[in-house]
């Protein structure tokens, strides 16, 4: 198989799954959540807490503080008024690494507050939250809400400003949370249930998303690059060529051509006029 024609293969499976996305999906989730008003609302239903307006620290962007360290890309990254900073995830399968991986994003919030010679108070206090698609701890609770506390007197907590929260859009979680917006968001998660005000914004705020033609394509970009890096080592012969694909991917969205990533793929008059245009060295034996 042509590396050109795997990548088409991915393109065309996440073109098609477009349609049938709901908010249960990371990046959807991602989007709807750059709409100011839904994500600070969705916060303060979360947090129990009046949160006077959200600011976009990165939108969707990788966290890499390091050459060598492992990048994450977050769904939602903001911070409020105060300067509490908040990363906010959409998890539809259990991996089975969330809380390792949640310490791991404590860290990364942290180190990116963080310039050389800046003092410990200035870091401020900082929520990972987790909307899972399952009950993590199985106790059926709607939310499980984490913080260092001292393990001889759980009264005491150890003031450091880090919080974990992992919500359970579950149907069989327990209802009846302290704020019923709670209960809407996660039935409309979990089932896309439309029961209230909440949910209504939420899911015309949906439609408005896979109605976004850049947004679809940049999805369909975002899945070539991920199932390529994934299936690294199994394209026999040509990681080079499925590298400067990405390159080439890459530059047409930074140049806002999205809409021409999906040109590349089928049409190698058309890559190489633009590898040219970018200054990208594309195998001549590619596509041989």
């Amino acid at each position: 198989m042509r590396a050109t024609k795997e990548i088409r293969g991915i393109f065309d499976d996440a073109k098609a799954q477009w349609e049938h996305l709901t908010i249960a999906n990371d990046f959807v989730f991602g989007k709807v959540m750059l709409e100011p008003d839904l994500c600070r609302e969705i916060l303060e239903m979360i947090l129990g807490i009046p949160i006077d307006h959200v600011e976009y620290v990165r939108r969707q962007e990788v966290i890499d503080e390091r050459v060598d360290g492992k990048g994450v890309r977050l769904d939602v990254y903001v911070r409020d008024d105060a300067g509490t900073v908040y990363n906010v995830e959409m998890q539809a399968s259990d991996t089975h690494e969330l809380p390792r991986r949640a310490r791991y994003y404590q860290a990364l919030l942290a180190l990116d507050q963080m310039d050389r010679g800046v003092p410990y108070m200035a870091l401020r206090d900082a929520y990972v939250i987790f909307v899972c698609g399952f009950d993590l701890f199985g106790q059926g609770r709607g939310i499980y809400w984490f913080e260092n506390r001292c393990r001889g007197d759980g009264g005491l907590a150890m003031g450091d400003g880090a919080h974990v929260i992992f919500l359970s859009a579950v149907p069989t979680r327990a209802r009846g949370m302290d704020d019923r917006r709670i209960d809407e968001f996660l039935d409309y998660v979990s089932e896309r249930k439309v029961t209230g005000a909440l949910s209504t914004r939420l899911d015309a705020a949906v439609e408005r998303v896979l109605d976004n033609r850049t947004w679809r394509l940049e999805y369909m970009n975002l899945a070539v690059r991920d199932q390529l890096n994934r299936a690294k080592g199994r394209i026999e012969g040509r990681e080079e060529s499925v590298a400067l694909l990405r390159e080439l991917a890459d530059a047409l969205v930074a140049d806002g051509r999205a809409e021409d990533v999906a040109k590349i793929l089928t049409d190698p008059e058309l890559r190489d006029r633009l590898c040219e245009k970018y200054g990208i060295q594309y195998p001549a034996h590619a596509d041989a």
